[in-house]
């Protein structure tokens, strides 16, 4: 857990600290506890200013990078101090071997579901996530600790799989054909798709959309499909997270 030596260099925006982050904090819950201080104190780290402005040169991003990390690394090994003089008293044969980081697999549970205004919509889909025991991540649901949204939609990325619900939340049209308005997702929905696109790969992202929704036009072929209200969505949905590598059992879609 301690080692953040290879991060040097680096940024938040790199998968390295990405996957390391992701993975420190699932070894945390797994000692200590989903509400134990020791994660909020790890997950409550800066890494970047807290002040941000058009002048900022990259040292000025490098050293709270850099402090964050030392931060960090002193942090997990107090823990590790702590779990080596625990086992101790627990007349354990050995201290914890300090040169091997516990193995963690990779979970291909966590699906991050992006969403807009529509809140019933959301919470159907994220039934339906539960149902084929796997995890929807809602970013309203998580913990601040202290981040911005940035920081805290980034520190949850590190997913599976996204679901991006595209309801007709907003209108618009071309400038000058105002007569002429559409039903649109919201701007932040659009733009976490795309993120998601970048991030994990087209194949592992999959919108829904409602009828009569625009469609971006960058993203004419990429795998979407039609909510409706029968439910022929799930089993559509299903498949395409089976295909992606994800534990999805279809006998489970009643």
């Amino acid at each position: 857990m301690t080692q953040c030596s290879s991060l040097r260099g680096g940024n938040t925006g790199s998968q390295d600290f990405q996957v390391w982050h992701r993975n420190t904090v699932t070894t945390l819950k797994y000692i200590f506890g989903e509400e134990s201080d020791h994660l909020r104190e790890f997950r409550a780290v800066r890494y970047r200013p807290f002040v941000y402005s058009s002048r900022m040169t990259d040292a000025d991003y490098k050293q709270p990078y850099e402090s964050g990390l030392n931060r960090a690394a002193a942090i997990l090994l107090s823990m590790h101090h702590e779990i080596e003089e625990f086992w101790r008293t627990a007349g354990s044969a050995g201290p914890i071997d300090s040169t091997t980081d516990p193995p963690i697999e990779t979970d291909l549970r966590p699906v991050f579901v992006v969403h807009g205004r529509n809140g019933g919509r959301k919470d159907t889909v994220a039934r339906f996530l539960n149902q084929l025991e796997l995890e929807p991540i809602v970013l309203h649901e998580q913990p601040n600790d202290g981040r911005t949204i940035v920081e805290k939609f980034e520190d949850h990325s590190n997913v599976a799989f996204a679901v991006i619900l595209c309801t007709g939340d907003d209108s618009g049209s071309l400038k000058g054909d105002e007569e002429n308005l559409r039903s649109r997702a919201r701007q932040n929905v659009i733009l976490e798709w795309g993120f998601f696109h970048g991030k994990l790969g087209r194949d592992k992202v999959c919108a829904i959309f409602d009828e009569g929704v625009e469609i971006p036009s960058d993203n004419d072929g990429v795998l979407r499909i039609s909510w409706d209200d029968a439910g022929g969505w799930r089993f559509l949905l299903a498949r395409e997270m089976k295909s992606a590598g994800l534990p999805v059992d279809l006998n489970k879609i009643a």
